[in-house]
């Protein structure tokens, strides 16, 4: 039968240090695009709403993705990063938007500086 390759571990490292390298350069972005525009540097915000980390992450792992170049890695670290949801907790996130409003435009926005959001995904347990 078939040994199963040994997860490397560099890897793994390699992979965590992708992902912050390119959040921190989002960070550096940001405030430098600020600083540029003339923005005295006590005015300088970061922007840590949900919808916006949420947008960025995607790229970050896309980003270690390239880096990595090895698919049992990735598959191995997405495997680990696996978390189970009761049904509890599923119909918890359908009924969101009503329960509670301000959280749900939170997560559904995705610049909040110009007021854009997100078309309401699907769920099929919502038919």
């Amino acid at each position: 039968m078939g040994q199963e390759p040994a997860f490397d571990f560099s890897d793994w490292i390699r992979l965590k240090l992708s992902v912050k390298r390119s959040a921190h350069r989002d960070i550096v972005d940001e405030a430098l695009n600020q600083i540029q525009t003339g923005k005295p540097a006590s005015e300088i915000k970061l922007n840590t709403t949900i919808g916006v980390l949420r947008d960025r992450s995607v790229g970050w792992i896309v980003q270690a993705i390239h880096d990595i170049k090895n698919p049992v890695t990735i598959q191995k670290a997405f495997e680990m990063c696996r978390i189970g949801t009761s049904p509890e907790a599923l119909a918890r996130l359908r009924h969101l938007r009503e329960d509670n409003p301000e959280l749900y435009a939170e997560l559904t926005i995705s610049d909040p500086e110009a007021g854009h959001t997100r078309k309401r995904a699907t769920w099929a347990v919502d038919q």
